[in-house]
């Protein structure tokens, strides 16, 4: 027995949204410096500068420009995580909106096919024609031929017309 029903479900896109992937770009945030590792860098105060206060003078002003440096390259850190952050933000906003659309139109389809398994099982005769006419192109046979067909339906007779060319 043949069956080529077409299940109007069967016509339903699955729902798969958009999946949020960051970019690489925007995946690794740069670490927060720290100042002690900028001091560590200068190293300790060296031995003699404790007994020639020339020395202890040069190795302070070496210090104060290691912080000065430090904050400087911080703030730099900070403008670059504010940017990313940012820039991150406007990313998951923007897939935000891809999904939501898709959600909208994934709901103007089902509603779509909603609306076409009334109006055929209403017996409109537009569903009813459309409907017949996808029973058709799906069905397999064991050849292949020119499917030329014209139907018709008749909503108060109930009555549906086939004209099929078959094979010879």
């Amino acid at each position: 027995e043949i069956d080529d029903t077409v299940a109007f479900d069967s016509l339903k896109p699955k729902y798969l949204p958009p999946k949020y992937s960051i970019p690489n770009e925007l995946k690794d945030l740069p670490v927060e410096p720290r100042e002690l590792d900028f001091i560590k860098a200068l190293g300790p105060m060296p031995f003699w500068a404790k007994i020639f206060k020339s020395s202890k003078i040069k190795w302070e002003i070496h210090l104060e420009e290691t912080r000065l440096f430090f904050e400087r390259f911080h703030s730099e850190w900070e403008n670059k995580e504010k940017t990313l952050q940012k820039l991150r933000e406007e990313d998951i906003e923007k897939h935000s909106k891809l999904v939501n659309k898709y959600h909208e139109e994934y709901g103007a389809k089902i509603s779509e096919i909603n609306d076409f398994e009334k109006a055929y099982l209403g017996r409109d005769e537009e569903a009813v024609v459309a409907y017949a006419s996808m029973v058709l192109e799906r069905s397999e046979y064991d050849f292949e031929w020119n499917r030329n067909f014209d139907l018709g339906y008749n909503s108060e007779s109930k009555e549906m017309i086939v004209q099929f060319e078959l094979p010879l």
